[in-house]
C-alpha cells in the first residue's frame, strides 16, 4: 500500500537513532533485515557498528539510491506477508558471511498498513526460527497531548506527515501497540521511545486547548498524564522477542465495547480482615434489600502494609461489578446498603441507554447515628467508585488504612460525587488500621488542582460579566445625565457655566 518514503539524514535524536541504539545496546553483530527500510539512512550506521544489512522496499526510487551506495536490498510488498519468507531467503544466500539473523526492523511501517496484524503474524513466526532475534518497531502515538486536546477541540487535523501523515491508514497507542503485539506473540524486551512534549500538532497559534499557559491546556494536559506516562511520547519505539506461537487466528487491531458488568456492586473485603470478619461481611451481604452485588476476598489475610496493597490491586483487577465499594475491618453495613447504591448509579439523559446511563460520579451514603464529621469522613463503606474510571484514572493506592478515604480525595475532582442523604454504615468501633502504619498525606494530583481552578472559572466568568454590566448600565446613566445637563446649560456662555460648577475654565 502506498506510504510516505522520506529522504532524511541520520538522526540520533529521531526514530532511526531511537531504533539504532536499542540493536547497539541489546543485540550482537549479525544480519538485521529492515522491512519497508525506504533510504534506510541508518543502513550504513550498522554496518560501521559490525553488522550486515538487508533491506526490503517497494519504493523503486529508494531501492535505486540503495543500490548505488552498495546496500543490499530487495523489492517487496509488506501488504503481501506470504512471499516475504522467500525473498529473505534469496536475500540471505548473498550475505557474504556466515552471521545469522539477529534482529528485524519495521520502522514506521505497520502504520501504513491495511492490516499490519497479518505482517506481525508471519514475522513471529519466521523469528522463531531464528533465535533470540529482535524486533524493533516504531510507530507515532496517536495519543500524543496534543491530539488529544485538538480532538477535545473538535479538530482532526491530517497533514502531509507527522502524527496523522495522510498515509496513515492504522494509528497505534501505548495500550493498543502492547495488545496487537502479544496476540502475534511478542513479548516486549526493551523500548527507547521517543519524547516530544510539543508535537507538530500543536497549531494553530494561540488555540487555548493547546497553548502551554492557559488555563484550559493545563487541565487537558494534566488529565492526560493521569491516564498514562505517554501523553509526551511521540513515537513508541519498542523491542520484541517471539515467544509463542500464533494458531489459526491471526491477531487483529479491533477492540470491540467490553461487555457490561455483570453486577451492580463489587465488594472488595480489605485484606487484612480475618477469616471470621470475613464471614461477617458475608452474612451482612446476605441479608441486604438487593442481591447486585458479588464480593471479593483474598485467600488469606495480609502480614503487612505492603501485602495489602498488593492485594487490593489483584481484587480490584478482577472486579466485574458497576460500581467498586470497600469495605474495611469492623465497619458494619446496614440492610439498604448495597439497593442504595445500586439506584445512584444510573442516569437518564437524551439518547441514553434504555435503562439509563452510568452517571460516572462517585457514590456516598451517610453514616448512621453518628454526627460528627471525622467519623463520617474516615468511613471506607460508605463511598461506591465508577469501576471504569477507578481504572482509567490511575489512583495510587496504599496499604495503610482508609483506602476508599484516599480514593476519594484524588478522584472527585474528575468524577464528582452523589450524596443518597441515605444512612447505610455504621463505623468501625475501633481505628480500622489494626496496628498498620498511620495514613500518610492525602496529595490531590496536579490534575485535581488545575480541574478546580478550571471548574472555579465559569463562577469567575460570570462575575466579571455581571460587573461588566453594571458598569455599561452606569455609563449609560452617567451619559443620560451629560445629555440632559448640556441641554439645559446649552444657552448660558460655557465659561460662565464651568466657572459656577468650579470646573477648570481655560479649558476649549
Amino acid at each position: 500500500s502506498e506510504r510516505n518514503t522520506y529522504d532524511v539524514e541520520f538522526d540520533w535524536n529521531d526514530a532511526h537513532g531511537h531504533a539504532v541504539r536499542l540493536l547497539l545496546d541489546h543485540v550482537e553483530p549479525g544480519v538485521v533485515v529492515d522491512l519497508g527500510c525506504g533510504y534506510a539512512p541508518h543502513a550504513e550506521v550498522l554496518q560501521e557498528a559490525g553488522f550486515e544489512f538487508i533491506g526490503l522496499e517497494l519504493d523503486e526510487a529508494s531501492l535505486a539510491d540503495l543500490d548505488a551506495r552498495g546496500i543490499l536490498a530487495r523489492q517487496a510488498d509488506l501488504s503481501r506477508p506470504t512471499e516475504i519468507e522467500s525473498i529473505l531467503a534469496g536475500a540471505l544466500s548473498e550475505v557474504a558471511s556466515d552471521a545469522g539473523v539477529v534482529a528485524v526492523m519495521v520502522l514506521d511501517v505497520l502504520e501504513h498498513l491495511i492490516e499490519p496484524e497479518q505482517l506481525l503474524g508471519t514475522m513471529s513466526a519466521w523469528m522463531r526460527q531464528h533465535d533470540d532475534s529482535l524486533l524493533v518497531t516504531s510507530v507515532p502515538n496517536v495519543a500524543h497531548r496534543d491530539i488529544a486536546a485538538k480532538l477535545l477541540a473538535g479538530r482532526w487535523d491530517v497533514t502531509p506527515t507527522g502524527l496523522l501523515d495522510h498515509t496513515h491508514l492504522r494509528f497505534f497507542t501505548d495500550a493498543s501497540l502492547t495488545a496487537v503485539m502479544a496476540s502475534a506473540g511478542f513479548a516486549e524486551a526493551t523500548r527507547n521511545d521517543r519524547v516530544a512534549p510539543r508535537s507538530d500538532q500543536r497549531w494553530p497559534d494561540g488555540l487555548a486547548f493547546t497553548s502551554p499557559d492557559t488555563p484550559l491546556a493545563s487541565v487537558v494536559a494534566a488529565v492526560r498524564d493521569v491516564a498514562d506516562d505517554h501523553g509526551d511520547t511521540y513515537q513508541l519505539i519498542r523491542g520484541y522477542r517471539a515467544t509463542a506461537e500464533v494458531a489459526g487466528v491471526l491477531p487483529s487491531l479491533l477492540v470491540a465495547d467490553p461487555a457490561s458488568p455483570t453486577v451492580g456492586l463489587t465488594v472488595i473485603a480489605d485484606p487484612s480482615m480475618n477469616d471470621d470478619q470475613v464471614a461477617q461481611l458475608r452474612t451482612q451481604l446476605q441479608d441486604q434489600t438487593s442481591t447486585d452485588w458479588e464480593l471479593l476476598v483474598r485467600n488469606g489475610q495480609a502480614g503487612d502494609t505492603d501485602d495489602r496493597e498488593a492485594s487490593y490491586e489483584q481484587l480490584l483487577a478482577a472486579a466485574s461489578g458497576t460500581y467498586v465499594a470497600v469495605v474495611e475491618r469492623g465497619e458494619e453495613l446496614e440492610t439498604r446498603w448495597v439497593e442504595q447504591f445500586v439506584a445512584a448509579m444510573r442516569v437518564t439523559v437524551a439518547g441514553g441507554a434504555p435503562n439509563g446511563d452510568v452517571s460516572g460520579r462517585l457514590i456516598r451514603c451517610e453514616v448512621s447515628g453518628v454526627e460528627s464529621a471525622s467519623v463520617a469522613g474516615s468511613t471506607s463503606a460508605t463511598l461506591a467508585f465508577p469501576t471504569a474510571s477507578l481504572r482509567a484514572l490511575r489512583p495510587s493506592l496504599d496499604g495503610s488504612a482508609h483506602l476508599a478515604v484516599r480514593l476519594r480525595a484524588q478522584l472527585v475532582p474528575f468524577c464528582g460525587e452523589i450524596d443518597t442523604g441515605i444512612p447505610a454504615v455504621q463505623p468501625a468501633a475501633e481505628d480500622a488500621s489494626f496496628g498498620l502504619p498511620s495514613e500518610r498525606p492525602v496529595a490531590l494530583p496536579a490534575a485535581g488542582e488545575a480541574l478546580r481552578t478550571l471548574t472555579e472559572l465559569p463562577a469567575t466568568v460570570e462575575s466579571l460579566r455581571s460587573e461588566i454590566e453594571r458598569l455599561r448600565a452606569e455609563n449609560e446613566r452617567l451619559a443620560r445625565d451629560n445629555e440632559w445637563l448640556n441641554a439645559e446649560l446649552s444657552p448660558a456662555p460655557i465659561r460662565l457655566v464651568r466657572r459656577v460648577l468650579g470646573r477648570d475654565a481655560s479649558l476649549d
